[in-house]
């Protein structure tokens, strides 16, 4: 492996940053010397993300890159943002599949732990775990009725109706971050279960489709 630049860019979910993290340890078990700078924005999954990556005989003096030798785009700048979201999540999901050999902490270490943490428990267990919390709460406060049940119920409450809001500002165009946090964690986290059906509908395949031009 020569020495190279490279930066990988997508959207949240679709495996850049992670990428650019797989070819960092595949450079370092090369004996090379790496860097990986990832940058995105506030949305949790669905953002705009990118990474780069250096990779290098010697030791690298800066994670940025003025001048990549190669940029790997896993995104078509023609699609529609939001109408990808449940692609998006179904890929996530797909990736889980595929890299099951990485769930082997024996074999693979520090990087198994990254892998579950960042990918695994994001796309499958904490959206589900995340929508079973409401109703098991609101078991727990008719059943049990101890003030802190109540306290976070009450919480849970608010935060889906600042999602709520959030949700109609959006079709607004209005962003205020106090109300667009709750509504974008709530809106990818409904998009990873509806991605599970919509892997189900075509088979196991998260394909992609072009956006609609008026």
């Amino acid at each position: 492996m020569q020495d190279m630049s490279v930066i990988i860019s997508g959207f949240g979910g679709q495996g850049a940053l992670f990428a650019g993290i797989l070819l960092c340890h595949s450079a370092v078990f090369e004996g090379k010397h790496t860097t990986w700078f990832p940058a995105y924005g506030a949305e949790m999954r669905g953002g705009a993300v990118n990474c780069a990556v250096n990779i290098s005989d010697k030791e690298v003096p800066s994670p940025i890159i003025d001048k990549a030798d190669a940029v790997i785009a896993l995104n078509d700048a023609s699609q529609e943002k939001f109408e990808s979201k449940v692609r998006i999540a179904a890929g996530g999901l797909q990736s889980i599949a595929r890299l099951k050999e990485l769930l082997n902490l024996f074999k693979y270490g520090t990087l198994t732990f990254q892998y579950i943490s960042h990918r695994v428990l994001r796309w499958s267990v904490t959206p589900v775990l995340l929508f079973l919390l409401f109703p098991l709460n609101l078991i727990l406060v008719m059943t049990q009725g101890t003030s802190l049940y109540k306290i976070i119920f009450i919480l849970q409450v608010i935060f889906y109706v600042l999602a709520w809001l959030g949700a109609i500002m959006a079709k607004k165009q209005i962003k205020i971050k106090i109300l667009f946090i709750p509504y974008y964690f709530t809106f990818m986290n409904l998009n990873v279960l509806k991605a599970f059906f919509y892997l189900k509908r075509h088979k196991g395949k998260g394909t992609w489709e072009k956006a609609n031009r008026g």
